[in-house]
C-alpha cells in the first residue's frame, strides 16, 4: 500500500473511506435522479401546444437535457470525492 503517492487504485475499501474517498455510485439517490432525468428526457409525455414558436416537447426536452447536464457537473464536483491527487 502507497499511501503518500496517493494511489488509491491499490487501496483497500477501508482504506479508501479513511483517505475520504466518495464514489457516486454507491450513492442510490444519484442514480435515482439519473433515472428520472433519463425518462423525463423520453419525448412520449402528452405536451402539446407550442412555446415561442417550438413544439412544447421540444422545449421540456431542451430544459431537461440542461437539467440533467448540471445535474452531473453537481455530482462529479461535490458527490465524488476523490483525495488521490492531494
Amino acid at each position: 500500500m502507497n499511501n503518500e503517492t496517493g494511489d488509491v487504485g491499490k487501496l483497500s475499501e477501508n482504506s479508501r473511506h479513511e483517505l475520504g474517498f466518495a464514489d457516486p455510485v454507491n450513492q442510490p439517490w444519484v442514480w435515482v435522479v439519473f433515472a428520472l432525468l433519463l425518462v423525463a428526457l423520453i419525448p412520449i409525455w402528452p405536451i402539446t401546444g407550442s412555446w415561442w414558436g417550438i413544439p412544447s416537447w421540444a422545449v421540456f426536452a431542451v430544459a431537461v437535457s440542461a437539467v440533467t447536464s448540471v445535474f452531473t457537473a453537481f455530482v462529479i464536483l461535490r458527490v465524488w470525492r476523490d483525495n488521490a491527487g492531494n
